[in-house]
């Protein structure tokens, strides 16, 4: 803390000086930054809040008195410190004004600033924005994405004219799906031939009289029946 202000002290010292002789030498003084400005308000302040701590000792130190006074009977002197006191409650209540007016503009000084600073950010960052697209337009963009999208659809093509079987017999699907339900058909009918019952062979005796035959037609019903009935069960 006493550090910073001889710090402080030091930088204002330094730049009176410097003013001085600048004016003594008949140079144009420079204008002071924004943060000179804040940094000389700022000191400005500190300023006043010393004199405000010597005042409010002396209004302390006076009302003392003025008590004293009034226990010893002595009215005049009491009087006499108390006006002393009013003066210098007087010149409290301005420096209070005054540092109220110092550090408004010192906030406005340095929003001012930020706004600059911010002000500049902007510009520079829209500067680099235009420095990295440059030239280039929506229309030369949508362009570019057009040849990007035709070369994917060139490399798409070219994977797949690869990617076909070499010979020129090509396999018909259509063709192998027959031929795997012929054979499908050729096995069902084995296991229908397998499972069908035989021929019933005829009881009467060798130069007996004939049984009457059955018909061709009511066996195979039958046998399908049979067949059926199997297969359901």
């Amino acid at each position: 803390s006493t550090q910073s202000t001889w710090e402080s002290n030091w930088d204002s010292t330094f730049l009176i000086t410097m003013t001085f002789f600048n004016k003594m030498l008949g140079k144009k003084e420079p204008s002071p930054t924004a943060n000179q400005q804040i940094q000389k308000l700022g000191d400005q302040v500190e300023i006043i809040d010393k004199r405000e701590s010597v005042l409010k000792k002396k209004i302390d130190m006076e009302l003392t008195k003025a008590r004293e006074a009034t226990k010893k009977g002595n009215k005049s002197q009491a009087m006499l410190h108390l006006k002393r006191k009013k003066g210098y409650d007087e010149q409290v209540t301005k420096l209070d004004a005054q540092r109220m007016n110092l550090e408004q503009l010192q906030m406005k000084l340095e929003e001012a600033s930020m706004n600059k600073d911010n002000a500049e950010a902007l510009k520079s960052g829209a500067n680099a924005i235009k420095s990295i697209y440059g030239k280039m337009t929506p229309e030369k963009i949508d362009a570019q994405m057009d040849a990007v999208r035709d070369a994917v659809d060139s490399a798409n093509e070219f994977s797949e004219a690869i990617s076909q079987p070499l010979g020129t017999d090509m396999i018909d699907e259509d063709e192998l799906e027959a031929e795997l339900a012929e054979l499908e058909q050729e096995e069902l009918d084995k296991e229908l031939l397998k499972t069908a019952p035989m021929p019933k062979v005829p009881s009467a005796p060798i130069g007996g009289p004939k049984a009457k035959e059955q018909e061709p037609e009511d066996e195979d019903a039958e046998a399908l029946r049979q067949l059926e009935a199997e297969l359901n069960g």
